[in-house]
């Protein structure tokens, strides 16, 4: 599981908090098992890093990279993608072939 590079933990392991907070998937905290959710949350947090330069938020939700503003702008469905990543019910996540789909559909 990708936590921020520093946390990383087995699937069968309960989930315990551990690595960035900004990069932790907020369910980490509530004692569920670990689940490709929560690396889908996280390398949303590792690409919203890898385009802004800096840590995502600490809270779950959407990065404000959507819209007409944002480094993302010209990547509307990659930052709608991200956002949707971020999403704090792990469930309502897309998968991590969803995201390897939009991430190849880039330009």
């Amino acid at each position: 599981m990708l936590l921020g590079f520093d946390g990383a933990r087995p699937a069968h392991w309960p989930a315990q908090p551990a690595g960035r907070i900004g990069y932790r998937a907020p369910e980490l905290g509530w004692g569920s098992l670990v689940s490709p959710a929560c690396d889908v949350y996280s390398l949303a947090g590792c690409l919203y890093f890898a385009a802004v330069g800096d840590d995502p938020p600490f809270e779950p939700g959407p990065l404000s990279l959507s819209a007409d503003r944002g480094p993302l702008s010209r990547f509307s469905q990659m930052a709608d993608c991200l956002d949707a990543c971020r999403r704090e019910e792990p469930s309502l996540r897309p998968s991590a072939r969803e995201l390897r789909g939009v991430l190849e559909r880039l330009p």
